[in-house]
């Protein structure tokens, strides 16, 4: 979000915040969310009336709007909102799916900790249900589908904090799924890969202090093995292993905890409770421009900010 621009455009989707899969059939039966989505389509949400439409707003975006912190929407905001989209997962992960969700069993762990058996690719629970219905939507969101290889050769993540100072970094990611891959022409295990299902290496490029400091993060198929993580630091010229009990410990410079990692959901799941309180739609932001160019230095200088679009 551009803080300087005169009118700030965020265009957002109505979907389904129920498991990684929303489907028309789960709409179709739950008459609520279809009629709420045709209440709001079309509807352009602002400071002026956003009261109206909390009730699908994720807490965060309401909390925006409420403006009880430094964080805030403009007052100029404007928030137009599209149609509901049905986004279709990729054929191999949903045969994965229909052929081997059978197959997957949920483990009651001592201490009431939770785990799973069985499972070799596709969404574990593609019905999930009691018991521990919560549970098993938790885990259909950390096997949910991902490219088998992700890079970002200049990814940049700036914060700011309430002095209006700003902080940059830039870096080199690479992710990769080793186990349960159901891309085509991709082993659906990684040759070498002895039970590690996903490492996710990151390595700073700016700012030149930090310059060659790399992270790698080794998640495995067993849900009770902990991740293993390790730190290039270059003053020391070696590398050191991380706790990896340490899932509340934020980055330097930032309130992000490795729990928040790996495109956002990088919990220990047999560590989580997971109840399941209710079902609704929840407005998304979707199909948007990022800015062009660098940061501003500050967030009311000025930038290239595209209006985002809305998909049909």
């Amino acid at each position: 979000m551009d803080f300087g621009m005169k009118r700030t455009a965020l265009c957002i989707m109505l979907i389904f915040c129920v498991a990684v899969s929303a489907t028309k059939a789960f709409a179709q039966s739950n008459p609520s969310i279809s009629s709420g989505s045709a209440t709001v389509n079309g509807a352009t949400i602002t400071t002026q009336n956003w009261r109206q439409y909390r009730a699908y707003m994720p807490d965060g975006m309401a909390m925006l709007f409420e403006g009880k912190y430094f964080w805030k929407m403009p007052s100029d905001v404007e928030m137009p909102i599209g149609p509901t989209e049905q986004h279709s997962l990729p054929k191999n992960y949903l045969d994965a799916t229909e052929k081997y969700a059978n197959q997957v069993k949920l483990v009651e762990l001592a201490g009431g900790r939770l785990t799973l058996s069985g499972y070799t690719g596709g969404i574990p629970f593609p019905g999930p249900a009691e018991p521990h219905r919560g549970w098993k939507i938790l885990a259909n969101l950390w096997f949910r589908y991902l490219p088998h290889l992700t890079v970002d050769t200049n990814g940049v993540v700036c914060t700011v904090d309430s002095s209006e100072s700003v902080s940059c970094k830039a870096g080199i990611k690479v992710y990769r799924q080793l186990s349960f891959n159901t891309d085509p022409r991709v082993p659906r295990d990684i040759s070498g890969a002895d039970g590690k299902y996903f490492t996710q290496w990151e390595s700073v490029k700016e700012p030149e202090q930090e310059r060659y400091t790399t992270f790698i993060t080794v998640s495995y198929t067993d849900l009770t093995k902990p991740e293993d993580v390790y730190v290039f630091i270059p003053a020391l010229r070696r590398t050191q292993r991380m706790s990896s009990a340490a899932r509340c410990s934020a980055d330097i410079g930032t309130d992000e905890t490795p729990d928040d990692r790996r495109f956002g959901f990088n919990v220990d799941l047999t560590e989580v409770r997971a109840d399941l309180i209710s079902e609704k739609p929840t407005l998304m932001l979707m199909d948007y421009a990022m800015p062009t160019g660098r940061f501003p230095d500050r967030p009311g200088g000025s930038g290239n900010c595209e209006t985002p679009r809305l998909s049909l």
